[in-house]
């Protein structure tokens, strides 16, 4: 299992970082009950912090917020996450696409209808796809 933080919108409206934890398949599963706190102990000092921070702020940065409610659609998990997860693949790799042009992209093929493919599968196809432009 990992885990990277994730900037969270709860249905009241407002945002909160949270430890965010995946399964095997990238697809995230739960979540922290509290938002974190950036605390470090005396032996780690001040610098562990910073190194959380510069974490965190990378993490959010490479995925867009999670809606809290996500934990309770688990097809929509699973969606989201390879969603996530091609996003984030494209801005490190610098294929130069927009945000927003890569979620375009996605949802056209979420739209186009099922596929007999697993999720990993048409991740994997999508990437291959994204490699080739």
């Amino acid at each position: 299992m990992t885990w990277s933080y994730r900037v969270i919108r709860h249905a009241d409206g407002h945002y909160a970082v949270h430890e965010v934890f995946y399964d095997e398949r990238g697809v995230p599963t739960a979540m922290t009950q509290e938002p974190i706190s950036f605390l470090a102990d005396a032996d780690e000092g001040p610098e562990a912090i910073v190194t959380a921070l510069h974490r965190a702020l990378e993490d959010a940065r490479l995925r867009e917020p999670l809606p809290a409610e996500h934990f309770a659609d688990p097809e929509r998990a699973a969606r989201e996450a390879v969603l996530d997860e091609l996003v984030a693949e494209a801005q490190r790799e610098g294929h130069g696409y927009t945000l927003t042009e890569l979620q375009m992209l996605v949802q056209e093929g979420i739209e186009s209808g099922t596929s007999q493919q697993t999720m990993p599968e048409l991740a994997a196809e999508a990437r291959r796809r994204l490699r080739e432009t």
